[in-house]
């Protein structure tokens, strides 16, 4: 009966003729008292020279595309080969189908090896540690000698090389029907000999639930994961359906994010990188968890894991905004730069709203309560961003530019100016009860606050309050005697809100339009008419 002899490029030689020399028949694994080769011939250990360049790869190298056999001869070993853990693990590796889970025969175990034995006729004399195997048993001090490699001073390699994963599996056993052939590997009955499969058939037939020929001719449950269909385990992994192959697979059930060795998802633990797959941080571990989270994969376990922008770590383990519940505690400790961002912002109306800043401000309080520093040194706060403006309290005039309602002196709140459509800036104004009046007939101790405006001031002080007729810019030039020219315009720049001319006896300085005297300020008292501009006498 003719044996199948596998070349070192995996591919099946029907004889060993090809090699013009009588082909020996090799033991499926090393046996415990170190037997050697059965039917060894003396014409085999004329290759030895030569096969010693075609030493067999490890098992974690081993292609079960090409030959599952010597692929799964390893990786079925009690206890498994070392090289085949490098397959197994938290985070199985995709490019190891190979670890089969078949039941590996009884009596295939690695060889303990007695005290420097004969080696066999192909790996040569075993080192130190004991024998060389037939097959794969334990070489030297180095480690296990392989078909070809040798232990510690082998025949065909230096000291103890890792034997190949390559082993042949032996003679394909003999039969007479395809239900004599038990091996998924061999499962189709050929000639008196366990052949791989060609069709779907002897699979169905003998070998249920490997139902399906792999292209490489053994019986597998499945090819690819559309043959695992959707239910619990929709992975086709080395030919069996499992429920994960890697942790990404694990994404239906949140308690339970991580791929196992046994392909099975797991709730995640602290060693794993199970959650960094997942697109989140850290694993929550806590035994003591109160957050109902331990074993899920989480993007915070603290207020510190969080960002300035979502400084609070809420029960599920999200960073979220925070919402004064828990005080300014999520911000505690924090900086931007050297710039402390201790305090939680709860304005919703600002862009900062729930995240960390310098300060907050007060609206309750008139002026803000919240101020920066400590008096007679102390400094507003802009609440729009959560930092203190550098400017002190009370420091800015009416019509003076501002960012804070504590930055006006004498009550005055930061309103928004707007001459439509331009948007001038915030600016101080002051506020007035509903029922007085802006400049104008009855009250011309407002000149030239003429314009009401109702609404609120930047830190949300509603009230109404009076603005000039023009802008501030134009306003200002004004009163502070502005000098203009070719070169020096009054006003703001591209609005027509200022005007140079003759206001008196002074050339060419700055004034603005009106359209009665009540629009004009203390100094330029005069208007002449609608169209005119504010002047002296």
């Amino acid at each position: 009966m003719q044996g199948f002899f596998r070349n070192p490029f995996g591919s099946l030689a029907r004889d060993a003729g090809w090699l013009g020399l009588a082909r020996p028949a090799l033991a499926r694994c090393s046996s415990a008292t170190g037997a050697p080769l059965r039917g060894a011939t003396l014409g085999i250990a004329l290759l030895a020279s030569s096969l010693a360049l075609l030493t067999l790869p490890a098992c974690n190298e081993c292609d079960s595309s090409i030959d599952p056999v010597k692929c799964t001869d390893l990786c079925t070993q009690s206890p498994p080969h070392e090289d085949c853990a490098k397959c197994q693990g938290d985070s199985p590796a995709r490019g190891c189908p190979q670890c089969l889970v078949d039941e590996p025969p009884a009596s295939c175990t690695e060889d303990g090896g007695g005290s420097g034995g004969e080696g066999g006729t192909v790996s040569g004399n075993g080192g130190t540690g004991g024998n060389a195997g037939t097959v794969s048993g334990s070489g030297g001090s180095g480690g296990n000698a392989g078909v070809v490699t040798g232990g510690e001073g082998g025949t065909s390699s230096g000291s103890g090389g890792t034997a190949g994963s390559d082993v042949d599996a032996g003679p394909p056993p003999s039969c007479d029907e395809d239900t004599d052939c038990t091996e998924a590997a061999r499962p189709l009955c050929s000639e008196g000999e366990c052949a791989p499969c060609e069709t779907n058939a002897v699979c169905l037939m003998h070998h249920e639930p490997l139902v399906r020929c792999s292209n490489v001719g053994a019986c597998v449950e499945c090819r690819n994961d559309d043959d695992c269909g959707d239910n619990a385990t929709p992975n086709c992994v080395a030919g069996r359906c499992e429920e994960c192959e890697i942790h990404g697979d694990c994404n239906s059930n949140p308690a339970k994010p991580q791929c196992n060795s046994a392909r099975d998802c797991v709730a995640c633990t602290e060693t794993g990188n199970a959650c960094a797959e997942h697109g989140t941080l850290m694993c929550d571990a806590r035994a003591d968890d109160a957050t109902e989270t331990e074993g899920q994969c989480v993007e915070c376990l603290e207020h510190g894991d969080c960002p300035d922008e979502a400084p609070q770590c809420n029960a599920a383990g999200a960073c979220v905004k925070c919402d004064g519940t828990l005080g300014d505690d999520p911000c505690t400790g924090r900086m931007d730069g050297d710039i402390s961002i201790a305090k939680c912002s709860l304005r919703d109306d600002v862009s900062t709203f729930g995240e960390c800043v310098e300060c907050t401000g007060d609206t309750l309080t008139d002026p803000p309560s919240d101020v920066c520093g400590v008096n007679p040194s102390a400094y507003s706060c802009n609440q729009q961003i959560g930092r203190c403006t550098g400017r002190l309290v009370g420091s800015r005039a009416r019509c003076r530019s501002c960012a804070a309602d504590s930055e006006c002196n004498m009550g005055g709140k930061c309103v928004e100016h707007i001459i439509d459509p331009t948007v001038l800036g915030t600016f101080c104004f002051y506020p007035i009860a509903d029922d007085d009046e802006c400049a104008g007939p009855g009250n011309l101790d407002a000149n030239p606050f003429s314009v009401d405006l109702v609404g609120d001031s930047v830190d949300l002080y509603n009230s109404k309050y009076c603005l000039p007729p023009t802008t501030c810019d134009a306003y200002l030039d004004a009163v502070n005697v502005t000098l203009c020219g070719p070169t020096v315009a009054c006003g703001t720049a591209g609005i027509p809100d200022g005007i140079c001319t003759d206001v008196g006896a002074v050339s060419d300085q700055c004034t603005y339009a009106c359209d009665s005297p009540y629009e004009c300020p203390e100094r330029l008292p005069v208007c002449d008419a609608i169209g005119g501009f504010c002047r002296l006498e």
